[in-house]
């Protein structure tokens, strides 16, 4: 699950409760059955493992306690690095992923990006982004 690195609740979340019945087997099989799980709470979805929950917050509030979760020591990092490439390798998943990969497109086909959006990206990627027309993105939404 390559996004599970970035944001691990939000993609275990869709597979636990949007992928259908094969996508929440195979979270079933892949994740639960290694003590891994996630309860959605105050709109998003939270970290659980072997019944604790461990809660991101905003600006990375509760991501050092997952990262002590996951790198303990060399034995403990292993074991979750196999979790994920065990899933990542099944074909439940790699649907699931499609499924999502997908849905995140129609979510962002038609964003206009603003000024400051712009400007946010030149400023971070110099080399990869480069807006010099502008005024080809668009107008930002309202709201």
């Amino acid at each position: 699950m390559d996004a599970a690195r970035r944001q691990p609740p939000e993609v275990l979340g869709f597979l636990k409760d949007k992928s259908g019945p094969e996508g929440k087997a195979a979270f079933q099989d892949d994740f639960v059955a290694n003590g891994i799980d996630v309860a959605a709470s105050g709109g998003q979805y939270q970290l659980v493992y072997n019944g604790k929950q461990y809660p991101l917050g905003e600006g990375g509030a509760g991501k050092a306690e997952i990262d002590q979760l996951v790198r303990e020591d060399p034995k403990v990092a292993r074991k979750w690095s196999e979790v994920f490439h065990a899933a990542g390798a099944d074909p439940r998943v790699q649907k699931a992923q499609f499924e999502r990969a997908k849905e995140m497109f129609h979510e962002a086909e038609g964003v206009r990006f603003g000024d400051k959006i712009v400007d946010q990206s030149l400023k971070a990627c110099k080399h990869t982004f480069h807006a010099k027309y502008r005024s080809q993105y668009g107008k930002p939404r309202a709201g």
